[in-house]
């Protein structure tokens, strides 16, 4: 049987997981276009991950 309520959750989980990562792309590649070590800014990345529970 179709769930409205299943297929929101869904949606918003999968909505929620593309921003995050959008949203850490983008500041990680501008910190690096500034002169920032890419390893350095990666590593800051994951820590971001942990910390917020991103599961990218």
């Amino acid at each position: 049987m179709f769930s409205i309520k299943k297929f929101k959750q869904n949606v918003f989980s999968w909505i929620s997981s593309v921003m995050a990562h959008v949203y850490l792309s983008d500041l990680g590649c501008g910190k690096v276009l500034s002169g920032k070590s890419m390893n350095h800014e990666l590593m800051l990345v994951e820590q971001l991950k942990e910390q917020t529970g991103s599961k990218e």
